[in-house]
């Protein structure tokens, strides 16, 4: 988990504990991973908000860009979707035109 805090805050301003910043390109960027990751499992967002103890409204927010992800969801989210925590961070570090592992 330590590397997962370290990388969160490349992508946070110094006094916070997201993963992204809402409303920037790295948020759209992950929020597009998490969508992707969704309907590739046939799962629905309000059903994972709801796992997580969010409301629907702010889940999707999160996977449009429009809020921020906290890293507390990060472990928890990637063990949901079945994926490494490290494919949730790398779509919210990964810089235009790098290629994605997924």
């Amino acid at each position: 988990m330590r590397h997962v805090r370290t990388v969160a805050r490349i992508g946070a301003t110094s006094n916070t504990n997201f993963l992204l910043e809402a409303n920037s390109r790295l948020g759209y960027r992950c929020g597009m991973k998490l969508t992707d990751l969704i309907r590739e499992r046939g799962m629905r967002q309000g059903w994972i908000a709801a796992k997580l103890g969010l409301t629907p409204s702010h889940f999707s927010d999160v996977c449009n860009g429009r809020k921020s992800l906290k890293i507390d969801y990060v472990e928890p989210l990637a063990t949901i979707l079945g994926v490494p925590v490290a494919d949730i961070v790398q779509a919210a570090t990964q810089k235009p035109g790098e290629p994605t592992n997924g």
